[in-house]
This record gives structure tokens, sequence and C-alpha cells, in this order.
């Protein structure tokens, strides 16, 4: 991870305590306990229906098929049938362990952390994956320094019936620094401010 390391830098910058969220139709019906069938990989050259910026991640949640928000968004999709995408960075703000967890994903959640989560990212290469029924939470864990970015990209896919997502990324002293009540978290940004540091993901349709 020593790629994205920014060491000495203040805490306090200006950059985006946000970070980027698009999403794709997706047309795999779910038909086994793992949602086999289910590739991410599909949308890295689609271009997605809607992207925009958020601070928040995670929070869905909706037992009948309809229309809702995502992260608060003025525009409403339907509730099955979709990908959702999120890249950033985690910006530690003290060294120590991160956690990752992702729960109750219907149908499923995937994680990439460091170099694969900018490209190459795989389902085979996620570091972690919860699926519905077969593995309903999973969590990853990675040290980090101060001042260090770690890039990170998070992937759900929602198939047919109820769509339900939480997430959340916690600091070494147990802080939940992004879930989906974490507005303007300074460990959240889109890409460094030499912008070499922690270089801008690929615009989404462009993707590795």
């Amino acid at each position: 991870m020593g790629q994205y390391r920014a060491i000495d830098l203040p805490l306090r910058v200006h950059r985006p305590l946000t970070f980027l969220k698009a999403i794709y139709p997706n047309s795999v019906y779910n038909s086994d306990n793992l949602y086999r069938n289910y590739d991410p990989t599909v949308i890295k050259s689609e271009s997605p229906e809607y992207q925009a910026t958020a601070s928040v991640c995670g929070g869905l949640y909706a037992d009948n098929v309809g229309q809702i928000s995502i992260y608060g968004s003025t525009q409403t999709f339907e509730s099955d049938y979709f990908t959702l995408n999120h890249v950033g960075y985690i910006f530690a703000q003290t060294s120590g362990t991160y956690t990752f967890a992702l729960t109750q994903p219907d149908d499923i959640a995937l994680l990439w952390l460091d170099q694969n989560a900018y490209s190459g990212w795989t389902r085979d290469n996620a570091d972690a994956i919860a699926v519905i029924h077969g593995n309903p939470s999973a969590s990853a864990t990675v040290d980090l320094v101060q001042g260090q970015y770690l890039p990170f990209r998070i992937v759900f896919g929602q198939a047919q019936g109820a769509v339900s997502f939480y997430l959340s990324v916690t600091a070494p002293d147990g802080t939940v620094i992004l879930n989906s009540n974490t507005p303007g978290s300074p460990f959240l940004v889109q890409y460094s401010c030499d912008g070499t540091s922690a270089p801008a993901f690929p615009a989404f349709g462009s993707e590795t």
C-alpha cells in the first residue's frame, strides 16, 4: 500500500470530503444463495444511469419494490435490479487498524481495498463479499499510518425483490467514520490535494 502514502501532510486541507457513487442497471436474476451469476466487472465499461458525490454509504432498505432515493438523491430509482458503485479514499487521521464491515446485503456487496480498488478488481479478488443467504456479513481490516490514503471500492448488486445494504467503517479507536449517518467525515476524500499521492479514480464507464 506504499503507493498511496502521503506522510507528513497536514490533516486539515481543502479537498472534497466525499466519495463518488454511480448507479447502473442490473438484469441478473438471483437464482441461488450466493448470487453466483453476478459479475461486478460488467459495469467497468458501462455508462451509469446516474452519478454524484456522496458522504454517506449504506442504510438502504425497502421491503417492497418501488421508487427509492439513494443517499438523499432528489432523483428516485426502481428498487430492484440495479448496481451501486462507490469509490474513494480513506484518509487516515490516526495510525492503527481500520475495519470495513458489510452487513445484510440483499442481494450482494463486495469490497476492494488498496490497488485492486483502483484497477483490476474482480469478484475473485474482493477483500470481502457479503451475500444475502450464503454469507450475510463480511469484513476486512487494514493497518494504516497517519496521513496515508487508502483507495476503496464498494459494489452493491440488487436483484429481484426487497433491497437491503448496510456498511460501516471504523477507525482504530472504534469511531464510525463511514456509514449512513456520517456526512462530512474528515476521513473521506475523492483524491489528494496534490493529485498524485491519491489520484482521482478513472471516470465511470472507463474503468479497468
